[in-house]
């Protein structure tokens, strides 16, 4: 009967312990041990956790104005380079304004005239001032002389104004124009297309007319107990896999969360994986802890 109860007792311990390890809502991590590894290839002694792997960039480019679609360069899927030609806007009707503009800021014929024009007024005050002095002019006239020759002065200065105004309201004409073109702003691979030909573009719209994500490299992220997080550093290597039968990756810690999430007591880690076969992102991964991380305590 004594051994009866002994053996009762140490079966309630076991199962308290495992109540006490499922309720206390910390991130689940798995133990696997190998008894031996090839040479040369990574020691699967550690913890594994699940981790997600996130594109390093994300680019929602917009069009800054109305319009209408007049063209879409691209398709879902394509891989672009930063600065390639994704979609344009009708541009047909601001162009011809900028050929406007750019006839006018590039004539000089107002400023030429308002010379011209000062030149012969200057030439008669000239006139009228050696006859005043001969005493055969009315002041009156030679007042009026004046007047014209400092009235056409002002004019070439005015002109010159309108001709630098031009030029500014050229520049401003073309880069309206530019911004009706739109270019991927990264390298990366065309996610989704937003516009289609002939819709028309609102700005306001926080979607973009398309997205562009960069695979290449990967960002992969886990949530660690705090205490975990903690034996980690930045540029730090660990090993990550996609799955069971995949080789080992390296990665590279390159940011911490620096706010750990209190009700769960985790905190964000995030690697930079390279990735040059282009996987996609979005998969489920395995990162592996260094032994002495994961014997840390889940919390401080």
């Amino acid at each position: 009967m004594a051994m009866s109860s002994k053996k009762l007792n140490t079966r309630a311990v076991r199962m308290i312990g495992a109540v006490l390890l499922l309720a206390g809502g910390l991130t689940v991590v798995v133990r696997l041990r190998t008894a031996s590894a090839a040479p040369g290839a990574p020691d699967d002694s550690g913890d594994m956790v699940t981790a997600i792997s996130y594109p390093s960039e994300k680019s929602q480019p917009p069009f800054f104005a109305p319009g209408i679609i007049d063209s879409i360069k691209v398709k879902e899927g394509d891989r672009v380079k930063k600065g390639d030609l994704l979609m344009t806007e009708d541009k047909a009707i601001e162009a011809d304004e900028l050929e406007a503009l750019r006839i006018e800021s590039e004539s000089t014929k107002t400023v030429e005239y308002a010379e011209a024009d000062h030149a012969a007024k200057a030439a008669e005050l000239d006139h009228m001032q050696r006859a005043a002095d001969k005493g055969v002019v009315n002041p009156s006239e030679l007042a009026e002389a004046i007047a014209n020759e400092k009235t056409t002065a002002v004019r070439i200065d005015l002109a010159k104004e309108e001709t630098e105004k031009a030029k500014f309201e050229t520049q401003k004409q073309s880069d309206k124009v530019a911004r009706m073109e739109l270019h991927s702003p990264i390298d990366g691979i065309v996610e989704t297309i937003n516009l289609h030909l002939g819709s028309g573009v609102d700005p306001s719209k926080p979607d973009g007319a398309c997205v562009i994500v960069n695979n290449d490299p990967l960002w992969v992220e886990m949530r660690l107990p705090s205490g975990q997080a903690a034996g980690l550093h930045l540029q730090q290597h660990l090993d990550v896999r996609y799955g069971p039968n995949d080789p080992w990756r390296q990665g590279t810690i390159i940011y911490s969360n620096p706010v750990v999430d209190a009700a769960s007591d985790t905190q964000v880690v995030r690697l930079e994986l390279a990735n040059p076969d282009q996987k996609p992102s979005g998969l489920h991964m395995t990162v592996r802890l260094p032994a002495n991380v994961a014997a840390l305590n889940v919390s401080h």
